[in-house]
């Protein structure tokens, strides 16, 4: 340090010249000190320096009104409004947030971080809390990092296989949070405690609050959903984006173009985590819109649950079902909803997913949450009746085909039939199982569908319980069909294709037989 100011006054030593010299006072004079082992540095500077001039801190107020200057100009108009001091969520963390900054080198620091992360992932975050945490990235980087490798504790889940935990591991995840906070610097350790007990409500809890639908739809950290977002400023693969969430919510205007989104969305595999993120949209959205998605699926559900492979896909049947019955029950009349049910009965193709829905209604009729009235559930029935009518030949047809590809109708005949009862009563599924198990052929198909298949780890395990021979037997009589069913059991019978169709035929007679 010494050798430089030499060089200043050997090699610049002009006359009628000054020369002005802007440093930090305390660093220089620390540095000079410790290169001549004393104390001297002030004085060697003073040798040096013949009119000092200290500048004046900018005021704190200045620093962070020049922050939130550039702040703003990164952020999209219809978002700015969220930082004013009126704003509830933004008064809950600004002065933890300005706190951070001291300097105005501070400050360009921080803006240079976010010119990179924020337009990365500028849809799919909450303003308020993306800028506070990245004040963290870039102050606190290893607060930062243990923030990211702790989900589950801050967003206060249990986990997958834990009801509940017990009063010693409440206190554990108590202190694993106070030693993150421990790792910041003393002048920022109240700032960081306050910013994580607002990011992460019920962080150290077990209350898996971070699955609420609220959380997600508020884009908020503490969202399951939402965390990974903020850490790899970029959406995990195979996640649909918020454009694509309002091109949807948009299209909802016009059956015909919401119908050729989700198209788009089933091949592009993004169906499922559309269906997932709509639940956060029921009730924000007008009536006329909902009439449009109930309506797209009744009508194209059949098809979208369909695989590639010849499966169906019962996950995907399984969140259709879910989200037609949220439309629905957000509807506030009941003779509205039978209304929109009724009028997209009539004009859809489906009867698969229609069938499950109105199953699902017919459940409810006699509890309080009941959506429709009994009288407008016979209506409802009837025509949902009609439409199984209609695929009953088709069923017939894909039999007689004796295709190991078989449609919905097939793939889902126990299913169906269940339900068919359920909705219309016993005659129309009974009649229909009479003619279907004429031929051999039929009633092993028959028998088939009502095995239960459960994942091993390993495959599928296939077996007949005892709730399916129950389903079963209210559509034939196994006392009267049984030597029918024995006389399949022979090794040149070609109608039984594999083991499960063999395994059905075991199972029933032994099911059959057993002592009452």
């Amino acid at each position: 340090m010494s050798l430089i100011f030499r060089l200043i006054r050997l090699n610049a030593d002009f006359i009628n010249t000054i020369y002005i010299l802007s440093f930090d006072r305390d660093v220089v004079e620390k540095a000079l000190s410790e290169e001549q082992s004393d104390d001297s540095g002030r004085k060697y500077l003073e040798k040096f320096i013949q009119v000092p001039f200290d500048l004046p801190l900018p005021e704190h107020t200045k620093i962070i009104e020049i922050l939130m200057k550039h702040i703003i100009a990164l952020l999209p108009p219809e978002s700015r409004d969220e930082f004013n001091s009126y704003c509830y969520r933004w008064t809950k963390l600004r002065n933890e947030f300005y706190s951070f900054f001291r300097t105005l080198r501070d400050v360009k620091r921080y803006i240079n971080g976010l010119l990179l992360t924020l337009p990365t992932i500028n849809e799919e975050i909450n303003y308020i809390e993306f800028i506070t945490l990245e004040a963290i990235r870039i102050f606190e980087p290893d607060i930062y990092s243990r923030i990211a490798e702790n989900k589950e504790l801050l967003l206060g889940n249990a986990g997958l296989n834990t009801l509940v935990l017990r009063k010693d591991e409440l206190e554990l995840r108590k202190k694993q949070i106070n030693d993150i906070i421990k790792l910041s610097n003393s002048s920022n350790s109240e700032s960081i405690k306050h910013i994580i007990s607002e990011l992460f409500p019920f962080a150290g809890e077990n209350k898996n609050e971070g699955y609420r639908n609220i959380y997600r739809r508020g884009k908020r950290i503490c969202s399951s959903y939402r965390f990974d977002n903020y850490f790899l400023f970029a959406l995990p693969e195979g996640e649909i984006t918020q454009s694509e969430m309002d091109k949807a919510l948009e299209a909802m205007n016009h059956k015909e173009s919401f119908e050729s989104i989700m198209v788009e969305y089933k091949e592009k595999n993004l169906i499922v985590r559309f269906l997932d993120r709509i639940i956060d949209y029921v009730g924000q959205v007008p009536v006329e819109k909902a009439k449009i998605f109930i309506c797209t699926f009744f009508d194209k559900g059949d098809e979208f649950i369909k695989m590639p492979n010849g499966k169906l896909d019962y996950d995907l049947e399984i969140r259709i079902c879910q989200s037609v019955l949220a439309f629905i029950e957000w509807i506030n009349e009941s003779s509205k909803r039978a209304e929109i049910i009724t009028d997209c009965l009539e004009h859809s193709v489906g009867f698969y997913i229609p069938l499950s829905v109105i199953f699902d209604i017919k459940k409810r009729l006699d509890r309080h949450d009941a959506l429709i009235t009994e009288e407008s559930f016979q209506t409802i029935s009837r025509s949902i009746n009609d439409k199984v009518l209609v695929e009953v030949p088709k069923i017939h047809e894909e039999l007689e085909s004796r295709q190991k590809a078989y449609g919905i109708t097939v793939s889902k005949l126990s299913s169906i039939l269940v339900r068919w009862k359920e909705v219309s009563g016993i005659e129309g599924p009974k009649d229909f199982v009479t003619q279907l198990i004429r031929d051999d052929y039929g009633l092993i198909k028959f028998l088939t569908a009502f095995l239960t298949a459960t994942d091993s780890g390993s495959g599928l395990h296939y077996s007949f319980e005892d709730h399916s021979f129950g389903y079963l037997s209210e559509f034939i009589n196994p006392s009267i069909i049984l030597p029918r069913i024995k006389s399949l059991i022979t090794d040149e019978n070609e109608l039984i294709e594999d083991y499960r169709q063999k395994l059905a035929i075991e199972e029933f007679i032994r099911l059959a037989e057993r002592p009452s």
